[in-house]
């Protein structure tokens, strides 16, 4: 409850009234005792004190892209009888040393207001609470915290930049091309196959008996063939590489998928773990990705054994493969298998200057595809790659 400025002042008060009472001296025991009530007065009228405050914490928006703005606003009302003191409110921000706002004294059933922009210059999840308010003393010898609101959370997405959408496949998939004018309604009422429930899935498509089969929730995957389908394959392997490594790759992930939903594209995130979204249309599905394209971490395995068995399954439509520019050989050739499966496959690497500015640019293009570089960014990459056709089948 004591400040630091109190148990210092405590400190004082003792080694004062044990001078006065060892060397006699008045004067100091008398100061000694005087700064011992004070903080005695000070701890008691702080502990004492009863505030009836009602706080209400908005947060706008929830989720946002990096670099754009989320602003927290707060809404204090004085409940109370008597005028408030001045009033200090902390709350918490995760990753900084949080916000901390000034309140004036308010008069009974006043109402104030306050406002701060959260910080957003990285994706993940940012909690912000909970919120204190701290209640002193003139002095600044005693502090009390009071807890008036919980735990608040802000999705940071990727920041995403103005591309092309993924173009559409047109060699081998089995679905391209085929007449919309044989479906019932443009919603899709052909069952094509079973994946598992994602954040976002409409209950309606659960189906029933596989669930209870397989003892976790599988739903219907109704095909939309008129539509771009589009999978894209994001490697999260770290390796030797620092986590942000991977920070360029995510971007660029993030930024096919927004360009795909403007589109209307049936759009699937496979990464280098194994999980596997499913093709998402809906907006629901597509902010399912997008959070989980906000929290993905630099992985310590070196197995593509589970993306290659995900990238299988549902083949079709249009890969795009982000790939580290040093990805080993032997995983390139792998992923080059599932040329013949994907109506059309479209490499990116992406060279260490495009995440480390120290590190040499190297080459823009080599034989294995586009390179991502300091000085040619994805979106540059991007629309030299839709501008001509890619390579059916091969990276």
């Amino acid at each position: 409850m004591l400040t630091r400025t109190g148990w210092l002042t405590a400190a004082g008060a003792v080694a004062l009234l044990a001078v006065g009472r060892l060397l006699a001296l008045d004067e100091a025991f008398v100061a000694g005792a005087t700064l011992g009530v004070l903080v005695l007065l000070a701890a008691v009228g702080v502990g004492l004190r009863r505030l009836h405050l009602d706080v209400a914490r908005e947060l706008h928006p929830r989720r946002v892209h990096a670099g754009r703005s989320s602003t927290i606003e707060l809404e204090v009302r004085n409940r109370g009888r008597r005028r408030t003191p001045v009033l200090t409110l902390v709350d918490q921000v995760s990753g900084t040393r949080g916000a901390r706002l000034a309140v004036a004294p308010l008069e009974r059933e006043a109402v104030t207001g306050a406002s701060y922009e959260l910080p957003t210059e990285r994706r993940g999840l940012l909690r912000v609470g909970p919120l204190e308010v701290l209640v002193g003393d003139p002095f600044g010898l005693a502090q009390a915290r009071v807890r008036v609101t919980g735990v608040s959370e802000l999705t940071v997405y990727p920041a995403i930049d103005d591309v092309a959408p993924i173009p559409d496949s047109s060699g081998t998939d089995p679905h391209a091309g085929r007449d919309p004018r044989h479906r019932l309604s443009p919603a899709g009422e052909e069952f094509f196959a079973l994946r598992e429930y994602v954040v976002g899935d409409d209950l309606r498509h659960v189906h029933w008996a596989s669930t209870a089969r397989r003892d976790r929730l599988m739903v219907r995957q109704d095909e939309l063939p008129w539509q771009g389908r589009a999978t894209v394959f994001l490697d999260l392997r770290a390796g030797y590489r620092p986590p942000e490594s991977i920070e360029p790759a995510v971007r660029a992930a993030a930024s096919l998928v927004h360009a795909g939903r403007r589109r209307g594209q049936q759009l699937r995130l496979v990464t280098s773990d194994g999980t596997d979204s499913g093709f998402a249309g809906s907006h629901a599905q597509v902010d399912a990705i997008m959070e989980r394209l906000a929290l993905v971490t630099a992985a310590a395995t070196h197995d593509l054994g589970r993306a290659v068995d995900r990238l299988s399954r549902h083949p079709g439509g249009t890969l795009v493969l982000l790939l580290p520019a040093d990805a080993a050989p032997d995983d390139r050739r792998r992923l080059q298998r599932l040329g013949s499966r994907y109506g059309r496959v479209v490499p990116v690497l992406f060279n260490p200057s495009s995440w480390d500015p120290d590190a040499g640019d190297g080459a823009a293009r080599g034989d294995d595809g586009p390179r991502v570089t300091a000085t040619a960014p994805f979106p540059v990459v991007w629309e030299r790659l839709t501008r001509r056709p890619a390579p059916v089948g091969a990276p």
